[in-house]
């Protein structure tokens, strides 16, 4: 009986583990005018997209803590029983992101609120690791050959490709994908996750990857790792997929690749223009480097989910 709570308990804290870096957390402290410590002031978080709201209220500190919030933007209100309303936005949490915020509450009637528009500081003072997110926006903006949003790792700095130029980055190809080095470690030694959940497959290869249309962004973290992560010398790379939204909207994608679309490949050009080989012909370009025509679409669709009579 021992040994089946001590695993269960060992579950539960790994679970624990992994979700500390799958969201967002917003976290601050809570004075007065005078900087004195407020402490049972309600604290309430809202996403925008969503309306989704979490609260808290402060401890004896004047500290709040505000975690697993979905990336987005988000308003941030604090209200204590003898001093004005305080609200903070919008702003916006990221994934694996430590927001700190802190809040000086002015006396006044709770009725009263101060608006404070500015945003969240864009340095991370909580901890000490490095590493970017990829957004949304990058992923709908910048090219992506093959369609696998894994290509962008490479913005991060110390990530490495050790694919081909020509590779084409297709997001079945798995073994590819996982073929990076980071600040000079092995190659398929990084971590992948969706959602917080561990996304590997043998020999150290992402297990799926999710089409762009699915991610809402991902974390690239290369070095200074805390205790839920550092299992592996390479990157951490966690992915969070979208959530629904108060609107409808949706995505098309088409892409068309063929050979008179391409340049030829150095090698092929050496043996093509190579007359000892003969002159250059159709048939010996065909033989060299086979035509190629490849048309991929994609779609998406997400909203809010509507229950008549019980969830709308």
């Amino acid at each position: 009986m021992r040994l089946l709570q001590a695993s269960l308990l060992l579950v539960w804290t790994s679970a624990a583990l992994w979700g500390q870096t799958s969201y967002g957390r917003v976290t601050g402290r809570i004075t007065d005018s005078t900087g004195g410590l407020v402490a049972g002031a309600s604290v309430r978080i809202v996403q925008s997209g969503t309306n989704i709201a979490t609260s808290t209220t402060s401890n004896e500190q004047g500290v709040y803590d505000l975690f697993n919030l979905l990336p987005g933007e988000y308003l941030l209100y604090v209200e204590k029983e003898g001093f004005r309303k305080h609200q903070r936005g919008p702003f916006e949490v990221r994934v694996g992101d430590v927001v700190s915020i802190d809040v000086a509450l002015e006396v006044g009637a709770v009725s009263e609120t101060v608006t404070v528009t500015a945003e969240a500081p864009l340095i991370e003072s909580s901890t000490a690791s490095l590493g970017q997110v990829i957004e949304s926006k990058q992923l709908h903006n910048l090219p992506l050959p093959g369609g696998a949003a894994t290509y962008l790792m490479q913005l991060s700095p110390g990530v490495v490709s050790l694919n081909a130029p020509t590779h084409g980055w297709l997001p079945q190809a798995r073994d590819s994908i996982s073929n990076i080095s980071v600040s000079g470690s092995r190659a398929r030694n990084s971590e992948f996750q969706l959602d917080g959940a561990p996304n590997m497959a043998q020999s150290g290869n992402i297990a799926f990857s999710p089409p762009p249309e699915m991610i809402q962004e991902f974390r690239v973290q290369t070095a200074a790792y805390d205790a839920s992560v550092g299992r592996f010398t390479g990157a951490y790379i966690n992915m969070v997929p979208k959530s629904g939204a108060n609107e409808f909207h949706g995505t098309g994608w088409f892409s068309h690749l063929s050979r008179p679309l391409m340049t030829h490949p150095f090698f092929v050009n050496r043996q093509l223009y190579d007359l000892r080989t003969g002159p250059v012909t159709p048939e010996k370009r065909n033989s060299l480097w086979l035509p190629t025509r490849t048309n991929r679409t994609r779609t998406s669709f997400a909203g809010p989910v509507l229950i008549p009579k019980l969830y709308n």
